[in-house]
């Protein structure tokens, strides 16, 4: 210990010069906690407002370090699962359910050593905005630098498929979702509707 330090760890004699010196280490500690604190908070502040992302990259990015600084960039394999996920969750023929058994049939996997997907990390999956290019920061998110993995026709087509009070008679995709309502900026879709006439036969119609 260099002379004119104090530490917490020494024994304070029991006197008023003793008890000042123990008030004394005790505010050191104390502002030293709170000073690093502030300078994590701040740090923590200074790379969202930058759109940098915060902690370990999700699926479909990693992380890396340049210039000293911790950056998040994409991993192709594992990008590819990820817009495959979302165009075929996008289509409105799956439920996460049977999405995670198609893409196990279908050989899609997450890892190697934990290769079928589970129902909550899909559920996060498609509920992640930094596929769009967005990172979170206190309960809201910000543009990100990182690049994008989805675009946002993907990602509005399937946050309206994880709506719980969608419309479900829906189920015919005219034009392949390329043609928006321009009331509402929905893509057009198409309706399958069965009838049971008095006489016990049924019909099924089509609009579109």
């Amino acid at each position: 210990m260099t002379s004119g330090s104090i530490s917490i760890t020494e024994e304070f004699p029991d006197n008023a010069e003793g008890r000042y010196r123990l008030w004394e280490a005790i505010n050191r500690a104390t502002h030293y906690s709170e000073s690093l604190s502030e300078k994590v908070t701040r740090g923590i502040k200074e790379r969202a407002q930058k759109g940098r992302f915060l902690g370990h990259a999700p699926y479909g990015y990693e992380n890396y370090r340049a210039n000293l600084a911790g950056l998040i960039r994409v991993n192709t394999k594992e990008a590819e699962v990820i817009k495959t996920i979302f165009r075929l969750f996008a289509t409105g023929e799956f439920t996460i359910d049977s999405l995670r058994a198609h893409l196990c049939e279908k050989g899609i996997y997450y890892k190697a050593n934990r290769p079928r997907f589970s129902r909550s990390m899909l559920h996060v999956i498609l509920h992640n905005r930094a596929y769009i290019g967005e990172i979170p920061y206190k309960g809201q998110w910000l543009k990100g630098e990182h690049p994008a993995i989805i675009d946002r026709f993907t990602w509005d087509a399937v946050q309206r498929q994880l709506r719980p009070n969608k419309y479900q008679s829906h189920n015919l995709r005219f034009a392949g979702l390329l043609i928006n309502c321009k009331h509402c900026g929905h893509p057009i879709t198409g309706e399958s509707v069965r009838k049971v006439k008095a006489s016990g036969e049924v019909r099924r119609y089509q609009y579109s």
